[in-house]
């Protein structure tokens, strides 16, 4: 089915529409009705980051409750929950909130995905806190979980995180929230290692269907990733970490960081000395002289 009223209302964060929608729908069930990608109305609400109109989606109305088992831990098409999209996104208050309704943090999706991987992946350290101490009681089978691809939270967590670029930074003010950012991305993604290290049960040499360690993918990574390579460093003393192990295709993590600061500076030099083509020009021509609609 396509979108109804309280699909838009949820994805935009009228928790007043949705308040009203529920008041006067027919059935609980309708709350649970799905869209064409099979989102529930809450699995849309929480990939938007929209806090209150997921607590209302989950109030008890009645001696019914909507925040049943069946109903938070619905999957959509892909096999995704509502706690995976707010734990890729980063909405802690949004994870806390499910994880305190009884939503299940090992739900993995069609491409063997926990939403410990997902946030581990977006490096919000607040968000892996949550998840790890929902899953204290079987922590040693999922903390180092692996998915289709043989990639476990740690080696998403280590892949590093990306700098805006110098072009999109337009006054003094800006470039310094952006430095502030920069700086609490790295620190956010260094406390998610830690946590992660710290349960003990991670294989820092585990390797992915490709042969690749997470430290090749470290190594490798296209994001501004320095800080993290020396943290790994750092604690491969103590934790026999192998900083040499090659892959597949026999490519040892020091050949993906060579190729990676290669790429940097291919780029860096094209950006530096790209000149307009004649075709540019035509093309400006062309919508100078059009009128506005």
């Amino acid at each position: 089915m396509g979108w109804t009223a309280l699909f838009y209302a949820a994805a935009h964060g009228r928790e007043n529409i949705v308040s009203l929608l529920i008041q006067h729908s027919e059935s609980e069930g309708s709350l649970a009705s799905k869209d064409r990608s099979g989102k529930t109305a809450l699995i849309v609400a929480s990939a938007h980051g929209h806090y209150d109109v997921v607590q209302t989606l989950l109030r008890r109305r009645g001696n019914q409750s909507f925040a049943t088992s069946l109903y938070i831990n619905e999957t959509d098409n892909s096999g995704r929950t509502a706690l995976s999209y707010a734990s890729e996104r980063g909405y802690e208050s949004i994870v806390d909130l499910l994880l305190a309704q009884s939503a299940n943090p090992s739900i993995q999706d069609d491409g063997g995905r926990n939403p410990l991987s997902y946030a581990t992946e977006q490096g919000s350290n607040m968000v892996v806190k949550s998840l790890l101490s929902a899953m204290a009681p079987y922590i040693e089978s999922e903390v180092d979980g692996r998915d289709k691809d043989g990639a476990s939270p740690f080696s998403y967590a280590v892949r590093g995180y990306k700098v805006p670029g110098e072009g999109s930074i337009s006054s003094g003010a800006r470039k310094n929230d952006q430095i502030w950012s920069t700086y609490h991305q790295l620190q956010s993604r260094l406390s998610v290692i830690d946590l992660l290290l710290s349960t003990g049960f991670v294989d820092i040499n585990s390797k992915d269907n490709t042969g690749r360690t997470p430290f090749s993918h470290a190594a490798g990574a296209t994001f501004e990733n320095g800080d993290i390579v020396k943290t790994l460093i750092q604690i491969s003393g103590t934790r026999d970490m192998d900083l040499d192990m090659a892959d597949d295709d026999g490519r040892t993590p020091l050949s993906y960081a060579a190729q990676a600061q290669a790429d940097k500076d291919y780029f860096r030099l094209k950006h530096a000395f790209e000149m307009p083509t004649p075709d540019d020009y035509t093309s400006a021509s062309r919508k100078s002289t059009q009128h506005p609609v």
